[in-house]
């Protein structure tokens, strides 16, 4: 079943997973980059993030945020997979 939650139908949806509108700050690193943006999206296998710092698909980065009700901050991996004008499309990198 094809999860379809794409606004243009000439771009069909590819996500393996429903995202959430989730909107949070986020910081992220690599050895050649360290910068902040806000999450506008998220699921079990990556995230929308906005950040005005240009990003290239394969970069991969250290991610962290807050979910809601906690205190201590989540870090994962992630691969930019999708680099848009606003902000990049992240698959996380489960170990």
């Amino acid at each position: 079943m094809e999860n379809v939650i794409c606004d243009n139908p000439s771009h069909p949806e590819r996500r393996r997973a429903f995202r959430m509108p989730y909107h949070s700050p986020v910081h992220y690193t690599n050895p050649s980059v360290n910068g902040a943006g806000t999450i506008k999206d998220i699921s079990s296998s990556g995230m929308f993030m906005e950040t005005p710092f240009p990003l290239t698909v394969g970069d991969q980065l250290s991610i962290a945020f807050l979910l809601r009700n906690s205190k201590r901050p989540m870090i994962i991996e992630g691969i930019i997979t999708r680099s848009t004008l606003i902000g990049v499309g992240v698959q996380f990198l489960w170990s």
